[in-house]
């Protein structure tokens, strides 16, 4: 496929996308770090990584290979810059690292159950096809 065993293309996307996240998170946290657009930066990256994520329903037989790398860089790097300015605002909501750490554990706490939740929707979904 494009020059790779079928075995490497999996391996080959995900250091594209890990190049993509590499390149581009300077300029996130620079965009979180010194201007007042911290929250549009967020939401702009959270629709990204979601738009990347359903990208990955329309690959076909025989365009698999650059929708599945556009999909997942600007997915992947979409998800790190949303989770830069997620974690930014964090800081300036709790007054103790005690206090910090508790919302820490429910965030995460949070974010395993959803991916339980989708997992579980789509065992289910995958069960009925």
């Amino acid at each position: 496929v494009h020059g790779l065993r079928p075995s490497s293309a999996v391996a080959a996307i995900s250091t594209i996308a890990g190049v993509c996240s590499a390149a581009f998170l300077p300029y996130a946290g620079a965009v979180i770090d010194y201007s007042s657009r911290r929250r549009a930066f967020g939401a702009s990256m959270a629709l990204i990584a979601t738009l990347g994520t359903l990208g990955l329903a329309f690959i076909s037989r025989g365009c698999w290979f650059p929708i599945a790398v556009v999909c997942i860089s600007a997915g992947g790097a979409a998800y790190y810059g949303h989770s830069l300015a997620r974690w930014a605002y964090v800081r300036e909501l709790v007054e103790s690292d005690r206090e910090l750490s508790g919302v820490v554990a429910s965030v995460k706490l949070w974010q395993i159950l959803a991916q339980l939740l989708f997992l579980f929707a789509v065992a289910a979904g995958s069960a009925r096809a």
